[in-house]
């Protein structure tokens, strides 16, 4: 399954950076960027971010868990999780969608 991985494509669509990027509208999705993990299945050529120690440490030990998909809720910017596809498309009407 394709990665699909929203910050990639803001990383492509803003030119590498993260900060002042406006929202990704539909159109984004299209953009022809291997960093555009929507379009390009597999990782994207390098890293999307400069990680902590934390975030290496996650990597090197991670968690178990049944959860495949998350998104961020707007408003509160809280990571919401799912355990499936359907699942998450509720999710993004609920959080993401009707905001």
């Amino acid at each position: 399954m394709p990665l699909q991985v929203d910050a990639a494509v803001v990383y492509a669509r803003c030119a590498k950076k993260f900060l002042n990027c406006p929202p990704l509208e539909k159109k984004d999705y299209n953009i022809d960027s291997f960093y555009n993990t929507y379009k390009y299945k597999g990782l994207p050529p390098g890293p999307i971010a400069n990680p902590g120690a934390s975030a290496i440490y996650a990597a090197v030990h991670p968690a178990s868990s049944s959860y495949l998909y998350y998104l961020s809720h707007l408003k509160t910017k809280q990571t919401i999780f799912a355990k499936s596809f359907d699942e998450h498309a509720r999710n993004r009407v609920k959080y993401v969608l009707n905001n």
